[in-house]
């Protein structure tokens, strides 16, 4: 050592023989990797040797692999480099953040490709429920609907104008209206009827069935016989009400007949036309409503009463022309 070493310090002593010892082995490390490049070298600048480019090439090849496998192990991913090729080393980076996507084989991509694509299941539309088969019954049924509503169509209106149109304006119109029976007896009795009847106009009258004319008239509450005036018979209806076995009524008959020589004179009410068209339209009215034809009617039974201090007709049966009967129950208030 020399002197100037000693002087130094310790520790710089020891860094000045650490950079000696390596420079001397870098130079030892060089001068044995730099043996093939300088011989390389050396053949293309001064054609010394016959060695050519290309003989010396797999030795720089060699060189560089032997140089990348000892500092790049290849991976799974590195592909085999082609022979005189320079290696590029591939690092697989993954991204951060992305989730790993297993692999797919070859085969099950093209059996998943290969696949048709399921289309939806669409559900057919509920089948409509088929029309049932009109039965016989059903038939009737809709047929006497529709005699229902063509007989309520037929007899709308007011009482008034059915009862004009079936008998007509002068009340002469005869043969499709029903007779017309009703007991006064059980609720009201003849006192109480015969006033009622005069209230509205009504009169009475002896009459004789056999030679179809009116003799005289009567007075019912006196028991008198009158003479009948030319006019008394304007505004009247000529459909006959015949009071038949009242007994209060007995006597003025006998003498009606003694006094006009009648052996089979009655005591008839005649009323007003309107009062005939109300009564008469009323009751086809309610026929129809009932379902039953006024044509085909013989006659309507029922009785009158009292309602609130006025009379009215309440029917409780009716009389086909063919003798059948069946029961009905309406009113008409009078």
């Amino acid at each position: 050592m020399t002197a100037e070493m000693i002087a130094m310090p310790e520790a710089a002593l020891f860094r000045k023989r650490f950079a000696w010892m390596t420079f001397v082995h870098g130079l030892a490390i060089l001068s044995i990797c730099w043996r093939p490049v300088m011989i390389a070298g050396k053949s293309v600048t001064t054609s010394q040797t016959s060695t050519d480019l290309t003989t010396m090439m797999p030795m720089l090849v060699e060189f560089r692999q032997t140089k990348v496998k000892k500092t790049e192990p290849r991976t799974a991913e590195t592909p085999t480099p082609a022979s005189g090729s320079p290696i590029q080393p591939q690092i697989a980076m993954p991204n951060r953040g992305s989730a790993k996507i297993p692999s797919v084989p070859e085969q099950s991509k093209a059996s998943v490709l290969s696949q048709p694509v399921a289309k939806a299941e669409s559900k057919p539309p509920p089948a409509r429920a088929a029309p049932e088969k009109e039965t016989a019954d059903d038939t009737l049924a809709i047929k006497e609907r529709k005699l229902l509503q063509q007989l309520k169509d037929d007899y709308s209106g007011s009482s008034r104008e059915i009862g004009q149109t079936l008998l007509g304006v002068d009340g002469k119109k005869d043969g499709s209206v029903p007779l017309i029976t009703m007991d006064y007896r059980r609720n009201m009795g003849w006192p109480a009827y015969a006033k009622e009847m005069q209230r509205l106009g009504g009169l009475f009258f002896i009459y004789d069935p056999t030679a179809e004319k009116i003799l005289a008239g009567a007075n019912v509450l006196s028991g008198a016989i009158e003479v009948v005036a030319k006019d008394a018979l304007c505004g009247l209806s000529p459909r006959i009400r015949e009071i038949r076995d009242e007994p209060s009524m007995a006597d003025i008959l006998v003498r009606a007949r003694r006094q006009f020589g009648a052996d089979n004179c009655s005591l008839i009410l005649l009323m007003p036309l309107n009062i005939d068209f109300e009564i008469v339209g009323g009751i086809a009215r309610e026929l129809a409503a009932h379902g039953l034809d006024p044509g085909k009617v013989g006659r309507v039974v029922g009785e009158y009463e009292f309602s609130r201090n006025r009379p009215l007709l309440r029917a409780d049966r009716v009389v086909f022309r063919d003798g059948v009967t069946t029961p009905v129950t309406f009113e008409i208030p009078l």
